[in-house]
């Protein structure tokens, strides 16, 4: 995240919008990979091992984060990124990611705030809001 700060000092100098300049360059991509390959949320991770020992069954494990609070800080740069961005929540929705973003709208211990990021990122999307709301309609009555 420090290098990203960096990044971000570099571009507010030269007068170009460096959040437009990053989401060009590929970071909503890079950081909605990053949290779809993150381990679940610690809750989640609970109840899994819970059922796994029920079931006597286990799942492969996903990347852990590397620090705490980086699923939080990965959620809180997508969500800035939307605000007044329409073309950003667009690739969101495109790359069908509402639903992995919903899904951090809960309490984490070890992502602390992640699930007030993931509402901001939420109340971020309002240009796009009734498209997004529509996909995931669309989502929900495609899969029952």
């Amino acid at each position: 995240m420090f290098v990203l700060v960096m990044v971000l000092k570099f571009f507010i100098g030269t007068g170009k919008d460096a959040a437009d300049m990053l989401v060009s360059a590929g970071l909503i991509e890079l950081l909605l990979t990053l949290l779809r390959e993150l381990e679940p949320p610690t809750i989640i991770r609970k109840a899994m091992a819970h059922s796994e020992a029920k079931d006597g069954t286990t799942s492969h494990s996903n990347k852990y984060c590397p620090y705490t609070g980086f699923r939080r800080d990965i959620i809180a740069i997508i969500g800035n990124c939307c605000y007044r961005r329409k073309h950003v929540q667009d690739i969101i929705r495109e790359l069908d990611r509402i639903i992995l973003l919903l899904q951090q709208c809960i309490i984490d211990e070890d992502n602390p705030f992640s699930r007030e990021w993931g509402i901001i990122y939420w109340t971020q999307c309002r240009p796009s809001k009734h498209q997004n709301i529509e996909h995931i309609f669309s989502l929900f009555f495609h899969n029952s």
